[in-house]
C-alpha cells in the first residue's frame, strides 16, 4: 500500500467527498489532507511533505492551474493530477507538469488506473 501523503484540493464539498471515497480505497484516511482553496493547499504543502496532489481546476479566486504553478515554485517533484469536469482545460495541465487528470464525477475504475500510475511516479 502507498505510504505517502495525498492532498486533495477541491472547493465543491460533494465532489470532494466522491474523490475522498475513491482515495480511501488506496490509502488510509490519515494519509489524506484536504484543502478547499488554493491558499489552504499552499499552507498545507508548506507544512508537510506531500507526494501526490489531486487538484480541481475550476475554483474561485485562484483556479487550479494557477495553484499548480504556485505548487511548482515550491516543489518540482510532487505528482500533480487534476480532478475536473472541464476536460477541455485539463490538457493545459501538462504545462505545469501534471501527470494526468480524472473527470468528475469520479469513476472508480478510471480513478484506480490513474492513481496506480501516480503512485508509480511518486
Amino acid at each position: 500500500m502507498f505510504q505517502g501523503l495525498v492532498l486533495l484540493v477541491d472547493d465543491e464539498p460533494i465532489a470532494a467527498e466522491d474523490s475522498m471515497a475513491a482515495l480511501k480505497q488506496f490509502v488510509r484516511p490519515e494519509q489524506i489532507l484536504y484543502a478547499s482553496s488554493a491558499d489552504e493547499a499552499i499552507r498545507l504543502l508548506d507544512s508537510r511533505p506531500v507526494a501526490l496532489v489531486f487538484l480541481d481546476i475550476e475554483m474561485p479566486e485562484i483556479d487550479g492551474m494557477e495553484t499548480a504553478r504556485q505548487i511548482r515554485t515550491q516543489d518540482e517533484e510532487v505528482v500533480l493530477m487534476f480532478v475536473t469536469n472541464l476536460a477541455q482545460y485539463a490538457i493545459n495541465g501538462y504545462g505545469v507538469g501534471a501527470l494526468d487528470f480524472v473527470l468528475k464525477p469520479v469513476n472508480y475504475y478510471t480513478f484506480s488506473v490513474r492513481f496506480a500510475r501516480a503512485i508509480a511516479r511518486a
